[in-house]
């Protein structure tokens, strides 16, 4: 066989298994025809004057705190209250809105979705649509091809966000153990890094107040309220239909609210009771990191 042959052999194999892999990759998409080949083209849509994308800079930025605190050397107490500048919330009401900003561009960025909207313009007009989203709660969920897809990048999100808080609260608590070991670091009489008895019954009393104050976010009141999931995905799918979501300002969520503020409220009590070091460390691992990484649970559990 010829060289000039060959190589026409296995450029056409190249060209032959690429175009495998493709057809492979878009086979979830088959269903919806033309619809995802306008979508590769287009991608989702966005608008400059979109206030979901401004409103998702606090969480953004809240997050980015976060890591910064991850990696934050505490070597003495003053570096404990430097660390908690980093995560001091200063609108709770805001920062939960911003969440659901987030997590709703997070899923009307993913393909799967996007493509699933848009199929439904195959059969439905826009306008239909829309009012199938405004009046049926879970429409977005199991009507929309691509949600459960969604779905995957928004936990995958959310479990990063859980791993980072845990890393830093168990950093924190181990910081408190060490430090109330030493001389410096504490006044309590005591056996090795065993906490001090005042600090174990405040924290059964934290992990309480966190379990009376948040409940699921649909109540007594809010009957026919969405679930976050069916409000995430819903404001997801609008966005991709060229809606501005100006309402997402308005979002509420009782529940997690009143989490939140409990969260800060036992910090303050505890710091300002606080006499040690080792307390202080404490203070900031249970109240600061761990109740707030209890409050986003609350807002999107691992089943609902």
């Amino acid at each position: 066989m010829s060289g000039i042959r060959l190589a026409a052999l296995l450029l056409a194999g190249l060209v032959f298994g690429a175009a495998g892999a493709e057809a492979r990759d878009n086979a979830p998409f088959e269903r919806v025809g033309a619809t995802w080949r306008a979508i590769v083209e287009t991608g989702p849509i966005r608008q400059a004057d979109d206030s979901l994308v401004a409103l998702a800079q606090d969480f953004l930025a809240f997050r980015q705190k976060l890591v910064r605190a991850a990696n934050f050397r505490v070597e003495n107490p003053r570096h404990v209250r430097d660390l908690l500048s980093y995560l001091q919330i200063e609108d709770e009401r805001r920062l939960i809105r911003s969440w659901f900003a987030h997590h709703a561009l997070t899923a009307a960025e993913t393909p799967a979705y996007i493509v699933g909207v848009r199929s439904l313009l195959e059969t439905h007009e826009a306008d239909e649509l829309l009012e199938l989203l405004g009046t049926e709660k879970r429409f977005a969920r199991f009507r929309i091809p691509g949600a459960e897809q969604a779905l995957e990048r928004i936990q995958a999100e959310k479990q990063s966000d859980r791993i980072l808080l845990q890393r830093l609260t168990d950093f924190l608590l181990e910081t408190a153990r060490a430090w109330h070991g030493r001389k410096w670091g504490q006044r309590h009489d005591g056996g090795g890094g065993a906490l001090p008895a005042v600090l174990v019954q405040m924290r059964r009393l934290a992990a309480h107040a966190v379990d009376a104050g948040a409940g699921g976010f649909v109540g007594k009141a809010q009957a026919r309220a969405y679930t976050p999931t069916d409000l995430i995905l819903t404001l997801a799918a609008r966005r991709i239909l060229g809606e501005t979501l100006d309402e997402v300002g308005k979002i509420e969520h009782p529940d997690a609210l009143r989490c939140l503020r409990w969260a800060r409220l036992n910090l303050d009590q505890c710091m300002v009771s606080s006499h040690t070091p080792a307390e202080e460390a404490w203070c900031a691992g249970v109240h600061g990191v761990e109740e707030v990484s209890a409050c986003w649970r609350f807002l999107l559990p691992d089943a609902e």
